[in-house]
């Protein structure tokens, strides 16, 4: 799901990742007290979920990191600059 959220900000698909959050909270029903899955892999930690995911795309090559998730965690940067 973080990956996904981050590929719909990454391709336009919603204008901010406070809209990715919203849509996948609505949507999928993605437990709102997380702040949606950006706000979790901020807080769980961007360079953690691209770990996991490289190691999930090891055996299936659909959860390979989208490219901005790459640039954040190499960068220290976040989706919510507060």
């Amino acid at each position: 799901m973080v990956n996904e959220a981050a590929r719909c900000v990454e391709e336009k698909v919603v204008d901010s990742p406070e809209d990715s959050d919203y849509g996948m909270i609505l949507g999928t029903g993605f437990a709102p007290f997380r702040g949606g899955p950006l706000r979790f892999a901020e807080h769980f930690g961007l360079k953690k979920v691209i770990e996991e995911l490289e190691r999930l795309a090891q055996t299936e090559e659909k959860f390979s990191a989208c490219e901005i998730l790459k640039k954040h965690a190499r960068d220290g940067t976040e989706f919510y600059e507060e």
